[in-house]
């Protein structure tokens, strides 16, 4: 039995709407989260859902959940109720009223009023200790009302490309840009295919009008043969 031909071009075409529409998608996810951002203490989000350009290599590290300078850290914002759960080891990110900007480091002690958190790299120089001496260590304190969230994953290199993006400059080329694009593109294919459809209707009323027309060449000539026969019969 021989096997179905593959037809490329439909295959293109399907990959290609497929391509535009994941693109579309992902541009209005990605606008959708930025809107959320209204200061430098917010994260952007579709519903509850962030993500934020890693700007320092404080995190690099040993560990399962370090990550390096450019990563891009996804992140889940916390509720009241989540920051009472906390817990030491978790990685959050916050915001330092150092660097007058959003961080993320990782719990190394916890109380009742306040957490410290410290960057993997650093602990890997220097520890905090509880209780101890920590003079000359790097590590920061953070009140409950400046953590906003807690890390659930990464993607490594991935951040410098967003931090562009949401530039105005980037965002108008990577994502304004596109999208009039794609959607002059779309319109184009939808103007060509109406003109395609109205085409083929004018090309079939046209042979039908054709038809009719010769039906009614056939009937005239039909009429005047049948006159002529009067005529000769009269004569006769």
């Amino acid at each position: 039995m021989s096997q179905p031909k593959i037809n490329i071009k439909n295959v293109l075409k399907i990959a290609g709407n497929v391509l535009f529409y994941t693109v579309i998608v992902f541009l209005l996810l990605f606008s959708i989260s930025n809107l959320s951002v209204k200061s430098n203490k917010d994260i952007a989000n579709v519903l509850g859902r962030g993500f934020l350009p890693v700007i320092s290599d404080s995190m690099e590290g040993n560990n399962s959940d370090s990550f390096d300078k450019g990563a891009l850290v996804f992140v889940r914002l916390l509720s009241a109720d989540d920051k009472e759960n906390l817990n030491v080891g978790d990685v959050v990110t916050f915001y330092d009223l150092n660097l007058v900007a959003l961080n993320t480091h990782r719990i190394v002690h916890i109380t009742p009023s306040y957490v410290v958190t410290q960057g993997d790299k650093a602990a890997a120089i220097s520890p905090y200790v509880i209780g101890g001496d920590n003079s000359g260590v790097q590590y920061e304190i953070v009140t409950y009302d400046n953590i906003k969230a807690i890390r659930t994953g990464d993607i490594g290199g991935l951040g410098r490309a967003i931090s562009y993006l949401q530039t105005p400059v980037g965002f108008a080329i990577f994502v304004i840009l596109p999208v009039v694009l794609l959607l002059a593109y779309q319109g184009y294919v939808l103007t060509k295919t109406l003109l395609a459809v109205n085409k083929e209707k004018i090309e079939a009323q046209h042979a039908v009008d054709k038809d009719q027309l010769l039906e009614a060449e056939k009937d005239r000539i039909r009429k005047e043969l049948l006159e002529e026969l009067k005529k000769e019969q009269s004569k006769e």
